[in-house]
């Protein structure tokens, strides 16, 4: 049988469109059999394999515009540009995330979490988020923007410092066919970290883990190589990737609940504009 699987990437706020496809996906009864996400690709790609399909539009639509989550105010709260507490302790839990359903799963879900023991992205399963789920909060938890989220003694943070679109690791769970869902466009510039961050990075912000910020400082290249296998599968049939065909004015960490709205509603549209590649994807053929 043919085994399809879903690669999520990041993209923090603009997460909202990939919360728009899998809601769509969820809604016309596509259920992928590999699952794997980064950052907020982690959190929406849990939601799927969750099958909590009314908690994603409410993620993306009620709870990511909140002025509470991102700036000055948590700052001040918790000492992070973002409020990764109050967001993956509270509010996700109250609008209804259940982590414990990733045992039913109808998928074998993985998000990345990189561990400042080893130096390297470790990939968490259904059976990890169903016993902690504080495995999402960390894989979303971006250097610069969030602390480190410590679990069981260890410091972990975001898997997207080594791999922001995780095709390979998908490929390695021998799927036949992949649905890549991305945040930006493949015309996407990945702009040059500016030399003061990355003075910053290397002698103030995590002077502790050079490994870390050698790795963090590789990503534009490690992105493009990322984008050029996705073009690669595309060309060969072998993978369709959905990203947003226009601007919204949502960005990684900005914009207001119509934006969001309408982004969430560009990715529905989308999948529309592709229903007949995707179900072909989704069709259970024998080899």
């Amino acid at each position: 049988m043919k085994k399809v699987g879903i690669v999520l990437e990041g993209g923090g706020m603009r997460g909202a469109y990939t919360a728009g496809v899998l809601s769509w996906l969820l809604k016309n009864n596509f259920k992928a059999d590999v699952v794997v996400g980064i950052s907020s690709g982690a959190m929406y790609g849990a939601f799927y394999a969750a099958n909590q399909e009314e908690l994603m539009k409410k993620a993306a639509i009620d709870i990511a515009p909140d002025k509470d989550n991102v700036g000055i105010r948590p700052f001040l709260r918790e000492g992070q540009l973002v409020a990764y507490d109050r967001l993956y302790d509270q509010e996700l839990y109250k609008a209804g995330f259940d982590n414990k359903r990733l045992l039913n799963s109808f998928a074998e879900y993985e998000c990345g979490v990189y561990s400042l023991d080893s130096y390297e992205t470790l990939w968490k399963t259904n059976q990890d988020i169903a016993d902690n789920g504080s495995w999402i909060k960390a894989a979303c938890a971006l250097p610069i923007f969030g602390r480190f989220v410590k679990i069981k003694e260890t410091l972990y943070t975001d898997g997207g410092v080594t791999t922001m679109i995780p095709v390979k690791r998908a490929l390695a769970k021998g799927v036949d066919k992949l649905l890549v869902i991305t945040t930006k466009s493949p015309q996407y510039v990945r702009p040059p970290f500016p030399k003061y961050q990355i003075w910053l990075l290397k002698n103030i912000i995590y002077r502790k883990h050079p490994q870390l910020v050698k790795d963090f400082l590789s990503r534009t290249e490690v992105y493009y190589q990322e984008r050029q296998l996705v073009d690669e599968l595309v060309k060969n049939k072998k993978a369709l990737n959905l990203y947003p065909t226009r601007e919204t004015g949502v960005t990684r960490y900005k914009g207001n609940r119509d934006q969001f709205l309408d982004l969430f509603q560009l990715a529905y549209d989308n999948c529309e504009e592709h229903r007949q590649t995707i179900e072909s994807f989704f069709k259970k053929e024998t080899e």
